[in-house]
């Protein structure tokens, strides 16, 4: 089997905007997620969500793509309200 270099992945965003950006441009990838439900994700916690399997002939690209994707701010913080909606994004609901 051909050696693969390993990425760790700390959630499930990394992990779908990782297999979306890889997919785009061809290179060839596995994630494997560490969650486990017999142990409540207990590997998570100390591992990271899971692991991303590349070619090492696409070390550097991926490696470019990781760093440009962790720069990306989250929507909100943990423990920060949620935003409210722009405006033309709200709709009043009818009962």
């Amino acid at each position: 089997m051909a050696e693969r270099k390993h990425i760790i992945l700390e959630n499930e965003f990394e992990a779908e905007f990782m297999r979306s950006s890889l997919e785009e441009i061809n290179i060839p990838f596995i994630i494997t997620s560490f969650g486990d439900s017999a142990y409540a994700a207990a590997f998570q916690v100390s591992r990271g969500w899971g692991r991303l399997e590349i070619p090492p002939e696409h070390e550097a690209e991926v490696g470019e793509i990781i760093e440009e994707m962790r720069k990306i701010p989250p929507y909100f913080e943990e423990g920060s309200e949620v935003p409210e909606p722009y405006p033309e994004q709200s709709e009043e609901i009818e009962e």
